[in-house]
């Protein structure tokens, strides 16, 4: 629990410009990745099924499905939207899975009183 409480902190304590602009190119990247595996994703007939699905379910008008004129709840528009980016196969760019990422976000928050913030994030990011 310590753990997740230092990564915690170690997020809430770093501010936008505390973040290198390396990381923030290729976070950018990543979001207008995602964004058009979902649009692609959104044509595919195994996504649409899903969609269409939600569709039925209802849910509160409350989210946006991507590609879609209508809205639903937080959870459907999550599962509609997850299937739309997994139909196109959305991968980073970088080739890494998120796992080693969590992995270094953790490690990096135990020794978060090390080093000055640019350094921990610097870290992080590489």
């Amino acid at each position: 629990m310590e753990a997740t409480r230092q990564l915690a902190r170690f997020v809430a304590e770093t501010r936008f410009a505390d973040l290198p602009p390396s990381l923030i190119a290729e976070f950018r990247i990543a979001v207008l990745d995602t964004l058009a595996a979902a649009f692609v994703g959104s044509t595919l007939p195994w996504a649409r099924r899903v969609v269409e699905m939600v569709q039925e379910l209802g849910g509160a008008p409350r989210v946006t499905v991507v590609n879609q004129p209508w809205k639903t709840d937080v959870s459907r528009a999550a599962l509609a939207n997850g299937a739309m980016i997994g139909a196109f196969e959305c991968e980073p760019l970088t080739g890494s899975p998120p796992l080693p990422c969590s992995r270094q976000l953790v490690g990096s928050a135990r020794q978060a009183s090390a080093g000055t913030r640019a350094s921990q994030i610097a870290a992080i990011s590489s």
